[in-house]
């Protein structure tokens, strides 16, 4: 729905730099700038794609700390998966399997997320910028719809549309692999 916005916006402000004397509201709407189009085409669409991804990776890490607090609870241990060493979705994987006893699906899925994980991190902490050695380029490699748009000595992450139907497809069958290894300890 976003991204239709966004192209429809685009279309308006084309309209208005073709014609601006006869679109005043439209030439007001852009604040009459003559250089807006990138910001529709590429700026907000890379910003509330990146941004839909990082939640959609908050949300995969708090959903685990959750799996983690009920089965505490229910199960009223004394220990939680805070007290694990590590951090993230590791220390609640760390939880599930060295307190509780899962069979942790180790699968394709999770090497998937773990990768994402590192991509969300450069995403959140360099505002997607890396420098062009960095080791994350091989792991941006690995997925498509990711790009890397040069900048000089560095590149930023560019998020296309379709990579967050990706994400929601690995943490999809990921989530169901779990569900599996849960079932079958209960």
């Amino acid at each position: 729905r976003y991204e239709g916005f966004i192209k429809k916006e685009n279309i308006d402000y084309e309209e208005f730099l073709n014609n601006p004397e006869s679109f005043f509201d439209l030439g007001e709407k852009f604040n009459w700038e003559r250089n807006h189009s990138a910001n529709l085409t590429t700026e907000f669409p890379n910003a509330l794609r990146r941004s839909v991804f990082i939640s959609l990776c908050s949300y995969l890490e708090n959903s685990l700390n959750v799996l983690c607090d009920v089965y505490a609870e229910q199960l009223a241990l004394s220990i939680n998966f805070k007290d694990i060493h590590g951090n993230g979705i590791e220390r609640s994987k760390s939880y599930l399997i060295k307190v509780i006893h899962i069979d942790f699906p180790d699968s394709s899925n999770w090497d998937k997320i773990k990768k994402l994980q590192e991509i969300r991190n450069k995403i959140v902490h360099t505002y997607s910028k890396i420098s062009n050695d960095d080791k994350v380029i091989s792991t941006i490699k690995d997925f498509n719809y990711l790009t890397l748009y040069p900048l000089n000595s560095s590149s930023i992450i560019q998020i296309e549309e379709l990579f967050l139907g990706t994400v929601i497809e690995i943490f999809s069958d990921f989530y169901k692999e779990l569900q599996d290894s849960i079932m079958k300890k209960v």
